[in-house]
């Protein structure tokens, strides 16, 4: 994985995909992204890693393998920077 592509709209995005939000709307409006603007961000994010992060799943989506492993990391790099130091 390269982590270099991601910022940290990148990681709060995964991170609520993590979180079991698989709505590509729903998370669009947390993180104050339309529903075109957010899915043409995880096509960036697939370009960037030529994995896929999301499929389709009955009238959403789901995380793939992948996206489960990335979104996961994604949760624990904003976990650490919200630790107090």
């Amino acid at each position: 994985m390269n982590i270099r592509y991601l910022d940290i709209d990148d990681l709060i995005i995964l991170r609520h995909f993590h979180q079991g939000i698989v709505n590509v709307s729903k998370v669009g409006r947390l993180v104050g992204l339309s529903q075109p603007a957010l899915s043409q961000r995880l096509r960036k994010l697939e370009g960037a890693f030529g994995e896929k992060i999301v499929e389709p799943f009955g009238r959403g989506i789901k995380l793939t393998e992948f996206g489960e492993r990335l979104s996961k990391r994604a949760a624990d790099v904003i976990n650490l920077l919200q630790q107090d130091i």
